[in-house]
């Protein structure tokens, strides 16, 4: 029960201080570019605590649900009965260049993103992780690497005459095979030995049915901020690779060539985000920094999708008007709203689904 307590607090502490970071990143980017702040609050509701430093409230507020940055805007000038063009009013967010209000608008998820390759670094660097080896700690029984001779200690060496560098080139190379037998090339008792193995497929992907040793492996820094960046890269091609196959599959008379493809299940709600906060708690400090970094990159991926009303939605919006040289009408942005809340709140709801799903499924 306490741990399960711990998991429930670690969840509102990540994503309020995920939320909180990526609102400072708006509040900081405002300033620099002189657009009036009115409030920065972390948490929501009743403010607790406020402090007022120049034009800026700053605010600890009841709940720790995250936060966010009041920013003088259209709505905030027609809210006080002024209706100036709001382009017109100094200090406002339309009265700087558009490539400004982009900037502030996209420093949020860039900030996000940035934070999360700073805590891949300071996992590899500072705390060390548990990475998986090329040394074979498991072997499933009756499995195709089994059934070709491969043991427990066994080190992979190379795969189809390519040197393996790391255990995810290797499971990269096994799930890129076509079913074909493949040529494992290992270290046994200092003697390299080849075998072949005949990948069988299976959840829709090829496995010969290995498993990892693992080791704690600490970096320096040149490495470790390599690692991080290419771990950054990794995930936000993997997240942009899965919207754009979400995208090719909506698109009428398409079929998807993988018939054992469902992209659908990898959609996690609430539920199963709260789960993968429970089991990094679980695992240590490592772990729980390293899946609050993922969490930072795919939040700042996510509010950088094109849909309004989230930030690139609004970014998309601003690069239409440096096209149009014209702003785009409230009763558009409305709309586009409408549509955007209805998205989310779809895939809210499908996420939680799956959640279930997957619990008594």
């Amino acid at each position: 029960m306490g741990t399960i307590l711990l998991g429930v607090v670690a969840t509102i502490l990540v994503f309020g201080f995920i939320i909180a970071f990526h609102e400072f990143c708006h509040l900081i980017a405002a300033k620099l570019f002189g657009v009036e702040v009115l409030r920065y609050s972390i948490g929501f509701g009743k403010p607790l605590v406020t402090k007022r430093i120049g034009e800026t409230e700053y605010a600890i507020s009841a709940l720790p649900l995250g936060g966010y940055v009041k920013l003088l805007t259209e709505e905030e000038i027609r809210e006080a009965n002024d209706f100036r063009n709001p382009a017109w009013v100094q200090g406002s967010l339309e009265s700087k260049a558009r490539w400004k209000q982009i900037a502030i608008i996209a420093a949020g998820g860039a900030g996000n993103i940035l934070l999360g390759t700073l805590l891949f670094f300071c996992v590899a660097h500072f705390i060390g992780y548990d990475s998986p080896t090329l040394t074979i700690a498991t072997v499933i029984d009756h499995a195709p690497a089994q059934m070709a001779g491969v043991r427990t200690g066994d080190r992979i060496l190379a795969l189809n005459g390519k040197e393996m560098k790391s255990w995810y080139d290797f499971v990269e190379a096994v799930l890129r095979d076509d079913g074909s037998p493949i040529r494992v090339k290992i270290l046994r008792d200092r003697k390299e030995i080849s075998l072949s193995i005949s990948p069988t497929r299976k959840d829709g992907r090829w496995m010969i049915g290995v498993g990892p040793g693992n080791e704690t492996m600490r970096m320096k820094a040149l490495p470790a901020l390599e690692t991080s960046c290419g771990m950054t890269y990794y995930l936000l091609k993997t997240q942009i690779e899965f919207f754009g196959k979400l995208f090719h599959k909506a698109v009428p008379g398409h079929h998807a060539s993988n018939p054992d493809e469902n992209l659908s299940k990898q959609v996690a709600g609430p539920i199963g985000i709260f789960q993968i906060l429970y089991r990094a708690v679980k695992d240590g400090l490592a772990n729980f920094i390293y899946i609050t970094a993922v969490l930072n990159i795919a939040i700042g991926f996510m509010n950088l999708l094109p849909v309004y009303p989230i930030d690139g939605g609004r970014i998309l919006f601003l690069g239409i008007e440096m096209v149009l040289r014209r702003p785009i009408s409230r009763e558009m942005k409305q709309k586009a709203q409408i549509l955007g809340i209805a998205l989310f709140l779809l895939a809210f709801l499908f996420g939680t689904f799956n959640d279930i799903h997957h619990l008594f499924g």
